[in-house]
Parts: C-alpha cells; structure tokens; sequence
C-alpha cells in the first residue's frame, strides 16, 4: 500500500514538473518531497481498528506560505485551490492527476467552484469563468460589470447568477449573453441560487424561497420562511431543504413549494443542510450536529460534538467532530462504536455520493479512506 502512495506523490511531481515547463505555473512549485501525506494526516492511528483503510494518499505541491484554501468533489475529480489561486484536479477514485493550473493572481478573489456536465466554472474577481476540466485552461471569461453574492446555478440553456443588485442575471450558455433578470417582489436581496431544467429557484435575505422558470421572469411558486436565508438551498429529485435565520430547518416540494416539515433547532445556523436519501444533517453553532429523518422531519439522533458528515455506508455514519476525530456511527447499535484522532485534518469532504472519506490539512495533502470490504 505505501509504494502505491509514493508512486502516486511521484507521478503527481512529474506532472506538476511538466506544467512548469510547459508555463501552467510562473512560479516554481515547491513540490513536495516529505512523508507519505497519509502518514503526516493519520499518524500512527490503525484504522482497521474502524474497518478503514487508506485507499490513497496524495499532496499539492506548495509554496512555503501557500495554503490549501478550497477542497471540493464535483463529479468524479477533486479540486484544490491554494491561496495562491493554483487549482490542482485529480481523479477521486485514484488520485490520478488531471491538471495543475494557476487559475487567477493571488489577489483574485476566486468563489467557491462547481460544476456542470463535466463543465467547471465559477466567479473569478468579477468575471463568470468557464473552465476546462481537462487542462484547467479557460474556455471563457465573461466580464459582469455587477458584483456577485454566491455561487452562479447552471442548466442545459442558462448561467443563473446572483448579482449585489438584487437580481437573477440569466446568462446563455452557448454565446455568454444576458437574456432576462428576475427579482424577488420586494426587491430584497438574493442569496443563494439553484436550478434545474424545469426551474430556478432563489432565496432572500426577507425569507423568500423563489422558484421560476428557466427561460423567463415568470414565477412558479414562493415560500415565505420567518427568518433570512443566508446559505445555499439544497435540492434532491424531489426536494428543496435549506437553513434560515429563524433557527429551522426547512423541507419543501421541488414541484410546487408547499411545506413538507420544518425542524426548529433553537440554535444559530451558520450552514446549509447536507441532504442523503435518508437524513438531512444540519450543524448547530456551539452545538453539535443533528440527523433529521428526511422522510418526516423527525429528530434521528444527535452529536454534541459533531461538526460535518463524511460519508455514509449503510448503517455507519462516518462524521468528523470537533478535536480533530474521525467518528463512526453505528445506526443499528445507535451509538458512536469509534473515534479515530486526527488533529492534522483542516480540511474535508462531505461525500454523498458513496462511502469514500476526504481528509486534508492547510499544507494540501489529502487522503482518501474508504471502508475495508471482507
């Protein structure tokens, strides 16, 4: 298992090594040459001890002050962006890597990056940039000429993005033109936007849930929420959860916004809901972390110091805590059955995809553990 490490930290140098070379990178990688990344974040821990096992193990090459800023899984890559505004992509199931590319100067401010059939894009300054995945190159640069509040949404036709004018800017994906903009009624301020080929749906800082259709300013329903929604709606097949000001949590019909359940959790939410098939997670400031039954709304059962959920397997809940711990829950013995210490880990992924877990820290090396199958 180590000599797979190492041979992944070895063909991840050489690649960075042709990026520079071939002028991805102005500055020369300080490309790293220490332990095996897995090693430095878990330490001496043996995680058979939690049915775990180290699948791979990988590390962004940095500059002695550069740090690992943002850590996202869109799709099947990893991407990690460093203070510095490098952005390195590698393969989630074997850290194969993809590209290592400086995306902006470090005094670009880059938003949290997403993706869309296999189209990466984002807000770098004050432009709309579409990325390719391949090489990290952009495809386009589209300047707004309005700042931006959150993460623009993206269908099959249309860019949503959210602008400091209290508008939805609808921005065609074939030629990078505006064709429409839509408002809450009360011109309050857009905080957070999704959308899907049916509809776009927006959240305001008055409690308005928007939804609208795709190619126009026409309303297809609202929902009014007591408190400000700062934080990304999170949408399933089906669904539409999300986070508010007046301590709920809110589960809504995709289809026609009626209210299915709310959840008051009298605590400060500083985050959006993670949604999975059959909870929602939901971290509570100073509080722990509580899993509502998705199906009804109803309390499952509590963390008091949980902080995020990092995959699911069946019934093992794997969940970082505060401490730096890795926490396994076992939902048929309804208690934690283990708690892994691991103060290097700054970083890591809520996967709701599968049962890989990501774990980093700030110096950018990542490890992937998965569980152990007999």
């Amino acid at each position: 298992m180590r000599k797979r490490h190492l041979t992944i930290l070895l063909l991840t140098a050489i690649f960075i090594g042709i990026c520079f070379l071939s002028g991805c990178r102005k500055e020369p990688p300080d490309v790293w040459e220490g332990p095996d990344p897995a090693d430095m974040l878990i330490g001496n821990v043996t995680l058979k001890q939690a049915d775990l096992h180290v699948a791979w193990s990988s590390a962004m090459p940095l500059q002695p002050r550069e740090r690992l800023a943002q850590l996202r899984m869109l799709e099947d890559k990893i991407y990690m962006l460093s203070s510095n505004n490098y952005l390195v992509s590698i393969d989630r199931l074997d850290a194969e890597p993809a590209f290592g590319y400086k995306l902006a100067d470090p005094s670009y401010t880059v938003g949290e990056l997403q993706s869309y059939k296999g189209k990466l894009y984002g807000i770098v300054g004050t432009n709309l940039d579409v990325i390719n995945p391949v090489d990290g190159s952009r495809v386009k640069s589209v300047r707004l000429g309005y700042g931006t509040v959150c993460t623009p949404a993206r269908n099959n036709t249309f860019y949503y993005v959210a602008g400091t004018d209290e508008r939805i800017h609808a921005i065609r994906s074939d030629n990078y033109l505006q064709l429409f903009e839509g408002s809450a009624r009360d011109n309050s301020q857009i905080t957070t936007v999704i959308a899907d080929d049916q509809r776009v749906i927006f959240a305001t800082q008055a409690g308005n849930v928007i939804a609208m259709a795709t190619d126009k300013a026409k309303k297809i329903w609202d929902f009014s929420a007591q408190g400000a929604i700062n934080h990304p709606l999170v949408k399933d097949s089906v669904n539409v959860a999300f986070s508010s000001r007046d301590t709920n949590v809110y589960m809504l019909n995709l289809g026609n916004g009626a209210l299915k359940w709310k959840y008051l959790t009298s605590a400060l939410l500083r985050t959006a809901p993670v949604v999975t098939d059959r909870f929602v997670y939901q971290a509570l400031e100073g509080k722990g972390l509580i899993v509502i039954n998705k199906a009804d709304g109803k309390l499952a059962w509590k963390l008091d110091d949980g902080l995020a959920l990092l995959a699911e397997d069946g019934n093992k809940i794997y969940l970082m805590a505060k401490g730096g711990k890795l926490v396994v829950m076992d939902l048929n013995k309804k208690k934690v059955v283990k708690s892994i210490d691991m103060p290097q880990v700054t970083n890591w992924i809520t996967n709701t995809v599968d049962n890989r877990i990501y774990l980093a820290d700030e110096f950018g090396r990542i490890v992937c553990v998965e569980p152990l199958q007999y």
